[in-house]
């Protein structure tokens, strides 16, 4: 089989052609210009093509299958021990960065880390010390994995229930991000393909705003300035009524300021809270 006809047979699998090429770059080991101009060359490995059409025939997500997701320019390593990452997730990042705005010796904290995707890209653009937690060994194993791929350095990675490990060690940071699970588990709009990835990095008790009400109850005590802070979560993009409610509710400090995010395809997507 060639690789042209290997695209082809792929094409009745995948329609974004993107991932089409992640996977013939996963089975042939070349780069996308190398296929383009290769076009008749065979595959070699018949049998891990077979097994990429096996997986894709029972909806594996591409990023699974390959091992690897792009996120604001990086490539990860994930697998289904974590999420794959989403582009939504980038204004994260960008927002992120501009806040730091080139600020230098500002600590980091990225909780629900997972792959440790949003952590370690604001790091390996900013080399500020950051933390990564999650409560999820696994996920830690795949985020310690992505640690020695990117060669991130001045990282400290912890273990434990979303905010309990920075309340029990006094640590505090400047900056905090947060993709955490936000699903309620009635949640209708959940994609098929979600069945391989870790549920528990999904799905949230209180309709899915456990995690918000907990963070807008706590914030104040993980900031380490709290004249010059920020801190941004992601939601759901039909999240935004039911998060202001609860940020109006429990965070009565009239020196904080919070506005809403629509991510690329003008969703709700982020919460960011600063000091006035």
């Amino acid at each position: 089989m060639t690789i042209h006809q290997a695209y082809l047979e792929l094409k009745k699998h995948i329609l974004n052609q993107s991932e089409i090429y992640e996977i013939l770059e996963y089975l042939t080991g070349h780069k996308y210009d190398w296929l383009i101009c290769h076009q008749d060359k065979l595959i070699e490995n018949i049998s891990k093509y077979e097994s990429v059409i096996e997986a894709l025939k029972q909806f594996v997500p591409v990023a699974y299958i390959v091992n690897n997701k792009r996120f604001y320019g990086i490539d990860f390593f994930v697998d289904q021990r974590v999420l794959i990452p989403r582009i939504e997730t980038e204004l994260v990042v960008e927002q992120a960065l501009k806040w730091l705005n080139n600020q230098n010796n500002k600590v980091i904290i990225d909780l629900c880390t997972g792959s440790g995707n949003i952590g370690i890209t604001l790091n390996h653009l900013t080399n500020n010390s950051t933390y990564l937690l999650d409560l999820s060994d696994q996920a830690l194993e795949v985020c310690k994995i992505n640690l020695a791929k990117i060669q991130a350095t001045k990282i400290q990675i912890l273990q434990g229930d979303f905010l309990e490990p920075l309340l029990e060690n006094q640590i505090k940071g400047d900056l905090i991000v947060c993709n955490p699970p936000y699903i309620d588990f009635q949640d209708a709009n959940v994609g098929f393909s979600t069945k391989y990835e870790p549920q528990n990095a999904l799905f949230a008790d209180e309709k899915g705003l456990k995690f918000y009400k907990e963070m807008f109850l706590n914030f104040p005590k993980i900031i380490k300035d709290i004249n010059n802070f920020c801190l941004i979560m992601e939601f759901g993009f039909e999240q935004k009524t039911a998060i202001e409610k609860l940020y109006t509710e429990f965070v009565t400090d009239k020196n904080f300021n919070h506005e809403f995010l629509k991510d690329n395809s003008n969703n709700w997507r982020c919460i960011m809270i600063t000091n006035i």
